[in-house]
């Protein structure tokens, strides 16, 4: 699967499948289709062993495949916080507090701690994925496309125009992104 916003997480979660959204240039994807980098391709699988194996071949790292004992406790923030107005289901924040408690038993250091979502974060996201809609569209006349579509491909064009990809919001999102994962080796959310 490809993920940008939760295309690969979010069907794992609804579906039973194991989703990995690996880091950006973990798994290579064509250039100018990773929407200003917002996008990476990841496993969708049944098992954790199977998205392990799928991953591994997706990164041409056959090490990813191999269960190999972690050399140091892992820093893992644990957030139930999200981007969007939605409501966390009782049963997933369960399962996801339990998996910490797992990992915390198990060594880790896990603590609670909320990514940097906010304007920037929200910004950056809805320039970069409006920009990658119109170059997924490009070479396409606007009557060719679905009618619900065409209003985003405008849109897309018109940040692709102004570079809004790039934008300060974009800038400041990406430097507190780098220094929350400069804190922590894994995010566990519910989804």
């Amino acid at each position: 699967g490809t993920d940008g916003g939760g295309s690969i997480r979010i069907p794992a979660a609804c579906c039973g499948l194991v989703g990995i959204k690996p880091g950006t240039g973990t798994v290579p994807i064509v250039e100018g289709r990773d929407w200003y980098g917002l996008l990476v391709n990841g496993p969708l699988t049944t098992t954790v062993s199977d998205a392990a194996l799928a991953l591994s071949v997706m990164a041409g790292r056959p090490s990813y495949a191999v269960p190999s004992a972690v050399d140091r406790p892992l820093r893992i923030a644990v957030s139930y916080a999200t981007q969007l107005p939605t409501k966390l289901d009782a049963r997933y924040r369960d399962a996801c507090g339990a998996i910490a408690d797992v990992l915390s038993d198990a060594g880790h250091d896990v603590r609670a701690a909320d990514p940097p979502y906010g304007k920037d974060a929200t910004m950056a996201m809805i320039a970069r994925s409006m920009a990658g809609i119109a170059i997924d569209a490009d070479g396409l006349s606007l009557r060719d496309l679905e009618r619900r579509s065409r209003p985003n491909v405008l849109i897309g064009r018109t940040v692709e125009r102004t570079r809004l990809y790039g934008s300060r919001a974009s800038t400041r999102y990406r430097q507190a992104i780098d220094a929350f994962f400069g804190q922590f080796d894994l995010l566990l959310t519910p989804t």
